[in-house]
């Protein structure tokens, strides 16, 4: 039965065209399995960097405590004893907020004597 339907030249015009589709098929099957791996890397990379983007959001709004926690302490100095700090060593105090804000504000204030 089935070398009948090979031999057939009536049907011959259909293999052709189904062997087009065929392959059309199992091309956009590989394409589409491409797509998927891509969209699949694209996400870890989406996660990765919004966890990147959430750290350095938490440090900017710790840095930012800090300067402002700085800024008071500059400003209760000041009010105790004007002398003590110069506005040029509290500007080094607060351009130090990166690492190491303390030492930066312990260096800024002068050690007195009496004390």
């Amino acid at each position: 039965m089935l070398q009948e339907l090979v031999g057939d030249e009536s049907l011959e015009r259909f293999r052709v065209e189904y062997d087009k589709l065929h392959v059309a098929l199992k091309k956009s099957h590989e394409s589409e399995k491409r797509l998927i791996k891509k969209c699949r890397e694209l996400n870890q990379e989406i996660v990765a960097n919004a966890t990147k983007v959430q750290t350095a959001l938490k440090l900017s709004q710790e840095d930012q405590n800090t300067i402002a926690a700085l800024k008071r302490e500059i400003e209760k100095v000041r009010l105790k004893d004007p002398r003590r700090l110069s506005d040029r060593a509290a500007s080094a105090c607060v351009g130090h907020v990166g690492g190491g804000a303390r030492a930066a504000w312990d260096a800024a204030l002068p050690v007195r004597a009496a004390e």
